[in-house]
């Protein structure tokens, strides 16, 4: 068996609910995570996850958001740094992960992008809730994080499947899902601000994935997990009865080939 079990939840916001479901499916199957690397909402699924190794923090967050409760969580504001002040969804979070790192009974690690260095950073101390808080800032969407001398925003901008921070971290076997955007056609967009800026993320997001994806593709010590989510919304909260359960059917199906990575019988 593997020496240390990695999960990388890769970014797609909303889409991301479907995160829920394949940890759903690892616990099923007493699956040993030992180590979670997330970006944008992988960070946070990640860190509900990281809190008990299980997915019931996860799943009782997403039982509170019905459509009008989760259409509550954007703050729009007038957009100095963004659309969205985050101040609705840091209070709806507070309850869930405002803890150190420390606390965690695995061990985590939140990617976010600094945009005054240009580069990527890990955030593995601290408070989770900030960490999560920066990870999942959209640009443009969301105000980003000042920290320091920092300016940090969404994880996905960079590092949109962190599989190489769970590989730096000594994992010797990594599960990683990829719930990004997928172009399906042609279609009709209207060209507003918002939905310009939405519609450049998601198709530099998808690229970028696919690039990571392609060099996964020969390597033994990675299982790749991509449920199959449609045109499923990127930014409606409220669609966990839908996404969890595609997220537990693509973990079960890739159960056997897990279970033969770690040399499970």
């Amino acid at each position: 068996m593997a020496n240390k079990v990695g999960l990388v939840l890769g970014s797609g916001a909303a889409r991301g609910i479907a995160h829920i479901g394949v940890l759903k499916a690892l616990e099923e199957n007493n699956i040993p995570v030992a180590f979670v690397a997330g970006s944008s909402i992988g960070a946070l699924v990640g860190a509900l996850y990281c809190i008990s190794g299980s997915a019931r923090e996860a799943l009782e967050l997403v039982d509170k958001l019905d459509k009008k409760r989760a259409q509550q969580l954007f703050d729009w504001n007038v957009p100095r740094q963004g659309l969205v002040a985050g101040d609705n969804i840091r209070r709806f979070l507070r309850a869930s992960i405002n803890l150190d790192f420390s606390k965690l009974k695995i061990t985590l690690c939140v990617v976010a992008t600094d945009l005054c260095e240009g580069r990527e950073t890990t955030i593995a101390s601290g408070n989770v809730l900030d960490a999560v808080m920066a990870s999942i800032a959209i640009p443009v969407l969301f105000k980003p994080v000042k920290d320091k001398e920092e300016i940090l925003v969404d994880g996905g901008v960079l590092n949109p499947l962190p599989v190489d921070i769970a590989a730096k971290n000594g994992c010797d076997a990594i599960i990683a899902v990829d719930v990004e955007y997928k172009t399906m056609g042609r279609q009709e967009i209207k060209p507003t601000i918002f939905n310009i800026a939405i519609q450049s993320i998601l198709l530099t997001r998808e690229r970028h994935t696919e690039m990571i994806k392609r060099e996964l593709t020969q390597r033994k010590d990675i299982v790749l997990i991509s449920p199959n989510l449609g045109n499923a919304s990127y930014l409606d909260f409220s669609q966990g009865k839908e996404l969890i359960p595609k997220g537990e059917e693509a973990a079960h199906k890739a159960m056997p080939q897990i279970k033969a990575m770690l040399d499970i019988h």
